[in-house]
């Protein structure tokens, strides 16, 4: 589906919204497979770190979409980005950190927090490429 996207988007208009659509099914279907794979992996071979290996998965697909949105001037897409890392920190609070010792969360606070800081500082360094303008395409 990823492929037959990128494909379909080198023509008209029809088939850049048909593109667009493959596009977003081949990664909603990569998320997917990564989730499970990492999920499925970690269960069996390092079960302390199942929940933890997942969510930094979705932080670095989440990190990897905001920069493709950035680059690429997609707000949808940066949105999806900045939507995914917020889901992704509502479960490392509620979910990984209720099962870690007290020394372990505290780094892990102090490491979220510094990922929180670095990511918000390259999101307003980076403003003037994505601000919306008369110039930019919302796709």
């Amino acid at each position: 589906a990823f492929f037959a996207g990128l494909l379909l988007r080198s023509g008209g208009e029809d088939e850049q919204r048909s593109g667009n659509c493959f596009l977003s099914f081949g990664v909603a279907g990569l998320f997917l497979y990564l989730t499970a794979e990492t999920w499925w992996l970690l269960r069996f071979e390092l079960p302390s770190a199942e929940a933890g290996g997942v969510s930094v998965l979705w932080g670095l697909f989440a990190l990897a979409a905001v920069a493709v949105g950035v680059v690429r001037r997609l707000r949808p897409l940066r949105r999806l980005g900045l939507i995914l890392f917020l889901v992704t920190v509502i479960k490392i609070f509620f979910y990984d950190l209720a099962r870690v010792d007290s020394f372990y969360r505290i780094i892990a606070f102090i490491l979220l927090g510094v990922a929180l800081l670095a990511g918000a500082f390259v999101y307003i360094k980076f403003r003037d490429r994505f601000e919306a303008a008369a110039g930019e395409n919302p796709k």
